[in-house]
């Protein structure tokens, strides 16, 4: 047993940043970061499953290989398709983090996608039955858990998110100054996000306030989202649900106001928060309308504190799960 010496952890994730994705999973980083910080010794395995088997099992043989070599006090699987690779084995105790699709799975636009959906779910549930320790992003995540001891931790706000000069922003990215600018943080294509239901509500605000514009921040290094952030009018979220999601956090740290459907932590993070719009239903007329008020009343909003959510609160509390992990499996045995 470890007792208090500094843990060994084999972190295995299917999102991390790449020269293609430099946005991919940087917020598994910035736990990784704050984690070390903590002198918690972490060794990454990242894998990109894109839904093909021949990779999975790729996976599954370099994760084995890495246990053989390394070593390591336990494994930690952010996702419920990475848990399901670290559970596949019982020389270790894995602790999975679930972010949200992984439960929740994804939006039967097709036959496949409904395939992959139930594929997607049915290994998350799988991760978590197996699994030593659990951790949700959010209580929504939780409840799609069939565990009672789930602990939720949301991921923490990196320190890159705080209020920026608007202008500078601005002038950065090239927007016109007068341009009252709606931002979008996300995928397209990713059908969760519900990016037509973004760009219809726009077009409809169009009509009336014609200087509006939906903006798109998607695919950055995580030190140009905040100047997005800083430089728009007001946040956007029409996803169809989230884990968190941890751009509404982001947004706060900025003072930039959010409007957004009901999914994730939005309701309860959103409650008395003056300047931001909770919305009755996703129809793209509701939306327009929050928007040109938000638009009409203008302004910044105070950065919410972020002790809550702060990297070293959260990174204490991941370590703990780590420790109790342990301490489960020793006496198991």
């Amino acid at each position: 047993m470890p007792g208090d010496r500094a843990l060994r952890v084999l972190l295995l994730t299917p999102e991390w940043p790449s020269e293609a994705h430099p946005g991919a999973g940087s917020f598994v980083v910035h736990q990784v970061d704050s984690l070390r910080a903590r002198r918690v010794v972490v060794d990454v395995m990242q894998f990109r499953g894109g839904a093909s088997p021949r990779r999975y099992w790729r996976a599954h043989a370099d994760f084995l290989k890495k246990l053989r070599v390394g070593r390591y006090d336990l494994v930690h699987a952010h996702f419920g398709q990475a848990g399901f690779i670290a559970v596949m084995q019982n020389k270790l105790p894995v602790v999975v983090t679930f972010h949200g699709s992984d439960v929740f799975g994804l939006p039967p636009t097709s036959v496949l996608a409904i395939a992959k959906g139930g594929v997607l779910r049915l290994a998350s549930r799988v991760a978590a039955s197996r699994a030593q320790k659990v951790i949700a992003v959010s209580r929504r995540v939780a409840g799609q858990i069939a565990r009672a001891d789930v602990d939720v931790i949301p991921m923490a706000v990196s320190a890159h998110f705080h209020p920026l000069d608007r202008g500078d922003c601005r002038a950065e990215l090239q927007w016109p100054s007068d341009e009252m600018s709606v931002l979008f943080v996300g995928d397209c294509k990713n059908e969760i996000k519900r990016y037509a239901l973004a760009e219809a509500a726009v077009r409809l605000l169009a009509e009336q306030m014609p200087n509006v514009r939906l903006r798109v921040c998607w695919n950055e290094e995580l030190a140009k989202v905040p100047v997005y952030m800083n430089a728009a009018d007001v946040l956007l979220i029409t996803s169809r649900h989230e884990g968190g999601p941890l751009v509404l956090s982001e947004a706060l740290a900025c003072g930039l106001p959010v409007v957004s459907v009901d999914v994730g932590i939005v309701g309860e993070r959103l409650s008395g928060v003056q300047g931001c719009v909770v919305l009755a239903n996703d129809r793209a007329e509701t939306i327009a309308g929050a928007l040109r008020t938000g638009l009409n009343k203008g302004g910044r909003l105070l950065p919410s504190s972020l002790s809550q959510d702060g990297p070293d609160f959260v990174a204490a509390r991941v370590e703990d799960v780590y420790r109790k992990a342990l301490n489960e499996r020793e006496h198991r045995r």
